[in-house]
């Protein structure tokens, strides 16, 4: 919004300002509330909670330039950040001087003259108030947004009583069939046939609603509304006409809704992969602090653990690793070859690959053999499965930062085999089967190496699971950059194939499926080869990733018997 609104009746005029010798083209505007309405001193504090100041779709060189700027500031030290204050007959506190509070001045000379202005008017009870209310509402924030999960799936469930007995049940339902079945008379439903006026077509199947409550019909019948964003209809010749509704609101009666249920106490729904990156993250200072090695230092680089700390270690490392498939190491040191024995016996070794034993991941690399491929490069890498051509791929790989780059570079994970069963269940059993069923060709092509593979994207056991009836996803292998044309599916389905891929493909990019880390020099990050797709961003200046493969078995033998011991030692 610029320029100024002015609200005459329903109508709004909107003035450009002085120098704008034009009004925007657009009809769409944001009218901000002015909060200070009403009062004669506001005393006003301008606080950022969080430890980040970026927007996860920021351009890199922002992203690079706010964590600057946040190193340098409280909010990396205690997620505050005080951006101004300004109080009534008082100089403005200038931000380059707020900016350069620590967490030893923050309150002294900040907070303290903030609240001393509420004891200097109305006295030091009511200080006291407005601090406390001010306590209150900061711990109430911080568990809503701890507790609240922000995921939406792709479905309503509700739940009400059976019609038939007392006991409670549920059904679920897609959005997308919910907004094609809205009864209202304002262009869904005709105003006197009450026939169906709108098109399934335009209906978009990643449609959700801005929100829903629960109310009751024009009949006073219980009813759920939802509030659905507008979408477009099509005109008399066909063609989409977009709408100019802010919102479109669906009432619909519990009563229709149970007995048009098709989904009833429905069992075979899954969860959505895991997307907190705190959930898979261990920060091995803590170990070092609490269980260094008799002689060594904790704040020194590859700290040797205790033979209790180095328990406890791999005990967490197998933990998550089991659940997660994926686990970021913080502060781990700068030895790659200390590192791959937190994961192996030192009587196993690495899996060697026709890049060598170990891959120095930059563009400058000159240790690798075959290192004509993307990887070795700075540009965007998307999600992928290592070795898809080889017969047999390598169980797991860790990925050690030696230098992270000067812009962009990030990794981002997905659980793969989460995902292929939310595609199953959730989205599309069709595509699930073709990506299951149909093969690919994966076919590595270099100047002194080649290899062809030929293999399903979601590879199933060949057991049924007793429970499901269905057979196991036992392995991904999915690499856009080692796809070979298909050729194996008859000309009248391979569209649907291109299609299944694509709703995959979709799935894999939303962002609550991802899981991202900014690895920083120490870091380390290791995930399941076969169940965890990874990638990484494009970027600008030098970057060095240590990469290295290695067998499942050693690995679980390793960690399993880690974990066996620490719990015996407990």
């Amino acid at each position: 919004y610029y320029g100024t609104l002015q609200l005459n009746g329903d109508t709004a005029k909107v003035d450009p300002p002085d120098n704008q010798t034009q009004k925007s083209s657009t009809d769409a505007y944001i009218c901000l509330e002015n909060l200070l309405y009403g009062f004669e001193n506001p005393c006003i504090m301008d606080v950022k909670l969080g430890v980040r100041l970026y927007d996860v779709d920021a351009p890199p060189e922002k992203i690079a330039k706010m964590k600057i700027k946040a190193k340098e500031r409280t909010v990396s030290q205690i997620g505050v950040m005080i951006g101004g204050i300004s109080l009534p007959g008082r100089p403005a506190y200038e931000h380059k001087w707020l900016y350069k509070l620590t967490t030893d001045t923050i309150v002294p000379d900040a907070l303290v003259p903030y609240f001393s202005v509420a004891e200097e008017s109305v006295g030091a009870d009511y200080r006291r108030f407005v601090i406390d209310q001010f306590i209150a509402e900061i711990k109430e924030y911080r568990e809503v947004v701890k507790k609240s999960e922000t995921r939406m799936p792709d479905w309503a469930r509700i739940t009400f009583k059976s019609s038939v007995a007392e006991e409670e049940v549920y059904a679920d339902y897609h959005y997308f069939w919910l907004r094609h079945n809205c009864p209202c008379l304002n262009g869904c439903r005709h105003p006197s046939t009450k026939e169906r006026l709108i098109d399934a077509s335009v209906i978009p199947l990643e449609i959700r609603p801005l929100r829903a409550v629960v109310t009751t019909d024009e009949n006073h019948q219980p009813s759920v509304a939802f509030f659905w964003p507008p979408i477009a209809t099509k005109g008399d010749d066909g063609k989409l006409a977009f709408s100019d509704e802010k919102e479109h609101v669906s009432v619909i009666p519990v009563q229709w809704l149970r007995d048009n249920a098709y989904a009833v106490n429905r069992t075979d729904s899954h969860e959505l992969p895991p997307h907190d990156a705190n959930l898979v993250t261990i920060d091995y200072q803590h170990f070092a602090s609490n269980y260094a090695a008799d002689g060594q230092d904790a704040d020194t680089n590859s700290v040797k653990l205790s033979a209790q700390g180095a328990l406890l270690y791999k005990a967490k490392l197998y933990d998550v690793l089991k659940k997660y498939g994926v686990a970021v190491i913080r502060n781990r040191g700068d030895d790659t070859e200390d590192v791959i024995y937190d994961f192996i016996d030192p009587t196993a070794d690495v899996i060697s690959t026709h890049f060598g034993r170990i891959e120095h991941l930059r563009t400058d690399n000159v240790e690798n053999t075959n290192n004509d491929q993307l990887g070795y490069t700075n540009s965007p890498v998307r999600l992928h499965t290592d070795l898809c051509y080889a017969e047999k791929v390598p169980g797991f790989q860790f990925l050690h930062c030696i230098r992270p780059a000067d812009v962009g570079g990030g990794n981002y994970f997905v659980h793969a085999e989460s995902a292929a069963n939310y595609l199953k269940t959730e989205v599309s059993r069709r595509a699930y089967d073709l990506l299951t069923t149909v093969p690919v060709r994966f076919d590595r092509k270099q100047s002194k190496f080649q290899a062809l593979h030929t293999s399903p994207i979601l590879r199933l056991s060949d057991n049924v699971d007793p429970v499901t009836g269905d057979k196991r996803l036992e392995q991904v292998r999915y690499s856009y950059f080692t796809q070979a044309a298909q050729t194996n599916v008859p000309f009248s389905q391979l569209r649907e194939w291109y299609e299944a891929q694509q709703v995959w493909d979709k799935l894999l990019y939303r962002d609550d499926f991802q899981i991202k880390a900014d690895l920083q020099s120490g870091d380390v990050v290791i995930y399941d080869n076969l169940k965890v797709l990874h990638a990484r961003n494009g970027f600008l200046g030098p970057r060095h990733m240590a990469g290295v493969y290695l067998e499942a078995e050693d690995l679980w033998n390793h960690l399993g018997q880690a974990k066996q011991q620490s719990a015996e030692t407990i």
